[in-house]
């Protein structure tokens, strides 16, 4: 699945990894999250290649210098720095708004006050400084990698070393597949919706031009807001890129969502050759016909690995009753997709890593799965590779592909 959003805060990126603080994206690496890594031809072009830099992100995202200038390199240095393009448009921030309107209601009460700080929120404008495709593998895929990493770390436990880098290793090919899907995404979001607009679109005298040299920052991470395991890459795509004709503009969004759907069926797919060639992984259409499963990972356990989808649920079916006690009649489909949606937000967490250790992380997956199938992730990992029908490398404990 592919899922897109606007960025606008580069400090939402790294900040908190400058301060010591976890972070959504590169703050986690201390938490056992690999470091982000340069993707796309425009990141080519600019010389970015291997793990993101903090500081050169933070320099390119949110002050648009060109990375290929030594000034970029050093934050001392940044205001000699050539840009790519013209800075990001300043607007005011809603606390700037909220001023002017309490200074234009000097008598406003709290609940007035409130009414205008709401307003404010509504009618403040922040610069998209990126967009970010979230490629997510389906929670079998997950599954799968958490099992050869729970067997990887049982292993070392145990003394045995060779086990463990076998297991380690087929743990990473199904993150190296994961990441071969969402780098799918982007190739092919590149190339049929890379275009920037020319002109003013609004007097029908505006034209598209040719964008597709994408600068893009991944980030591989291996578990969702509520710490089930989801294996999902962030893929934070800069809103500036060099046109046809030579000049850097921003993207036009609206092109990127339309291919998004299919640009998500496209990575998926890529995802699947690789766990078929690499593991002997078989996946299988759903029977809702929604996704694919790989064949072995019980549904028992894909649902257990699923508070966020359970919660969602449990919170759709509270709201939904209560609105329709209230209306007094069932709630229509439009209806019902607007209470999913509240639902949805009503149970989002922001997302921590702090208190648990990835070791702790494990045992605790480890103990759900236990719990709902009989010999947990290490039955996941040993059926998922029996079941698979291509030839792979020696297994441990003998067991082998057919």
């Amino acid at each position: 699945m592919l899922s897109l959003a606007r960025g606008y805060d580069v400090g939402y990126l790294l900040g908190p990894v400058q301060s010591g603080r976890e972070g959504y994206y590169t703050g986690a690496v201390a938490a056992g999250e690999p470091p982000g890594r340069w993707y796309g031809s425009g990141a080519a072009e600019l010389g970015l290649d291997g793990e993101v830099d903090a500081d050169l992100m933070e320099a390119i995202y949110k002050r648009l210098l060109d990375p290929r200038a030594p000034e970029t390199h050093s934050r001392a240095s940044w205001d000699e720095a050539p840009a790519l393009a013209p800075e990001h448009r300043a607007y005011r921030s809603a606390d700037e708004i909220y001023a002017e309107l309490v200074a234009a209601e000097e008598g406003a009460g709290p609940e007035r006050r409130a009414e205008l700080r709401a307003r404010a929120e509504r009618s403040a404008r922040q610069a998209v400084a990126f967009i970010d495709a979230t490629f997510s593998a389906p929670k079998s895929v997950t599954v799968v990698a958490t099992a050869f990493e729970r067997m990887a770390n049982d292993a070392r436990k145990r003394g045995d070393q060779q086990a463990a880098a076998e297991w380690a290793a087929w743990q990473k090919k199904v993150e190296d597949a994961v990441m071969a899907g969402a780098r799918a995404t982007v190739d092919y979001l590149q190339d049929v919706a890379g275009y920037s607009r020319v002109g003013h679109h609004g007097g029908g005298a505006g034209r598209w031009i040719d964008a597709h040299s994408w600068t893009v920052a991944q980030f591989l991470q291996h578990d969702s807001r509520d710490k089930d395991p989801q294996l999902h890459v962030h893929q934070a795509v800069l809103n500036r890129v060099r046109c046809a004709d030579g000049k850097w503009r921003t993207l036009d969004s609206r092109a990127i969502t339309m291919h998004r759907m299919s640009a998500g069926a496209v990575g998926e797919r890529v995802m699947e050759a690789e766990l078929q060639r690499t593991l002997g992984l078989r996946l299988e259409t759903r029977a809702d016909g929604v996704a694919r499963e790989v064949v072995g990972v019980p549904q028992r356990i894909i649902d257990l690995f699923s508070s966020r989808r359970r919660a969602i649920s449990e919170k759709t079916q509270e709201l939904l009753n209560a609105y329709e006690e209230r209306q007094g009649r069932p709630a229509t489909v439009l209806e019902r997709k607007h209470i999913a949606q509240e639902a949805t937000l009503a149970t989002r967490k922001g997302k921590s890593h702090r208190g648990e250790t990835e070791a702790q992380r494990l045992d605790r997956w480890a103990r759900e799965a236990r719990d709902a199938v009989a010999g947990g992730l290490a039955s996941v990992a040993t059926a998922v590779l029996t079941l698979g029908k291509a030839s792979v490398p020696r297994r441990p404990g003998g067991l082998r592909g057919t």
